[in-house]
């Protein structure tokens, strides 16, 4: 995905590489910081670690 999100910020014109690469930084740093977020809540409330895996699918990273 590191590798997948410039390419698909470059086909929406940005030419220079270390701007694509820029502009992803944002969604990577959700990721980053919502995987072990969800893993304490995970593991505080069992009744919702269905939620969170469910949620974790469809984060960017």
């Amino acid at each position: 995905m590191v590798y997948f999100y410039p390419v698909l910020v470059k086909g929406l014109g940005y030419t220079d590489p270390v701007i694509a690469q820029f502009i992803t930084v944002p969604i990577l740093t959700v990721g980053f910081v919502f995987t072990p977020v969800s893993g304490i809540v995970g593991n505080r409330s069992p009744p919702k670690r269905g939620h969170l895996i469910v949620s974790e699918l469809g984060s960017p990273s």
